[in-house]
């Protein structure tokens, strides 16, 4: 799922915010792919794809999680320091595994 319409949005503001949703994931798989030998938290993927302005932190663990669901990725058991000082789990795209 790439949108979850928790306010009961309808179309055509639906549709339009499926279709955003839809490239952001492709943008962060872009990103776990270019970055393919290295792990990565949240935080890491909204600074390393230039997201850090205009994309919410949320809106990115959203797609990290929907790409994992989709089996492009793997959460690790690893951590890392991320932001706000605490600790954020790393993800590494499935085919590096």
């Amino acid at each position: 799922m790439t949108y979850y319409n928790t306010t009961s949005i309808t179309n055509p503001t639906l549709s339009e915010y499926k279709r955003i949703n839809t490239g952001q994931d492709q943008k962060i798989l872009e990103c776990f792919r270019a970055y393919r030998h290295r792990k990565l938290t949240p935080f890491n993927v909204q600074a390393l794809c230039g997201l850090n302005k205009h994309v919410p932190i949320t809106s990115i663990r959203r797609s990290i999680n929907t790409l994992t669901d989709a089996g492009y990725l793997v959460k690790l058991e690893e951590k890392a320091l991320g932001g706000y000082g605490r600790l954020n789990s790393l993800w590494k795209l499935k085919t590096e595994l």
